[in-house]
């Protein structure tokens, strides 16, 4: 009786942690993630592995936030590079009222802030667009950057940049989009982020949670001694 109630302990306890979903890696509540995985507007798709690039905006305190643009899906070595990366912002708030501050040595120039008044492709508007000097944003880099709000009764945090894009042509909408360029036969990529991933229940969705490995070997491994123990107990 101890033994079979030990085993029906255990079995509960593994299939409790296989069940339990794993959250982008990093993201503390209430973080945003997007993955620049889907390539739109009919444009060339890049070298490397998708999401070629990622951005994740991180709550550092009241009405701070920080924005890391990574390019680590870009193939190393390549002439790829990122020319353009746009983002949405609250339409409640005053977008011409953020503060963003470089943080890193890959630096974009102009940014430019202007409610839907950054066009990237497809006539995709959005309100934030990071334009980057030819070559300079590459494989492997990464541009932080510091973001506030000028506005006193407007602070931001990370769920701030949640929103789509918009257009008038009864397109499909993005959370974030970027030109990528540099690709061989002188073609250029438009890529984007179609859902938004944050541990918390945000304004956009986000992709179902995938177990890991060592989670479904646990579920494996569960399975097998309930289908022994069956076994045992009908030869008994």
């Amino acid at each position: 009786m101890k033994r079979t109630v030990k085993f029906w302990t255990f079995l509960l306890a593994v299939l409790a942690v296989a069940a339990s979903p794993v959250c982008a890696d990093s993201l503390a509540q209430g973080d945003l993630l997007f993955e620049l995985n889907q390539v739109y507007a009919d444009s060339a798709t890049p070298q490397g592995t998708p999401p070629w690039l990622t951005a994740t905006f991180q709550n550092l305190g009241p009405n701070s936030v920080q924005l890391s643009m990574n390019s680590s899906g870009l193939t190393p070595g390549s002439t790829e590079y990122i020319s353009s990366w746009f983002f949405n912002f609250n339409p409640s708030s005053e977008v011409l009222g953020l503060a963003i501050i470089p943080q890193s040595e890959i630096v974009a120039d102009p940014i430019i802030k202007a409610t839907d008044g950054a066009i990237a492709g497809g006539d995709l508007s959005f309100d934030i667009e990071f334009s980057f000097a030819p070559n300079s944003f590459n494989s492997g880099k990464t541009s932080i950057y510091l973001i506030s709000s000028n506005v006193a009764d407007q602070p931001i945090d990370a769920l701030s940049f949640s929103f789509l894009s918009t257009n008038t042509l009864g397109l499909t909408n993005y959370y974030s989009s970027a030109n990528i360029l540099g690709i061989t036969g002188g073609l250029n990529s438009w890529i984007a982020a179609a859902t938004a991933q944050t541990p918390s229940p945000g304004p956009g969705p986000g992709p179902a949670p995938v177990p890991e490995p060592a989670t479904m070997i646990l579920l494996g491994c569960g399975l097998s001694g309930l289908m022994i123990f069956g076994r045992k107990k009908l030869l008994t």
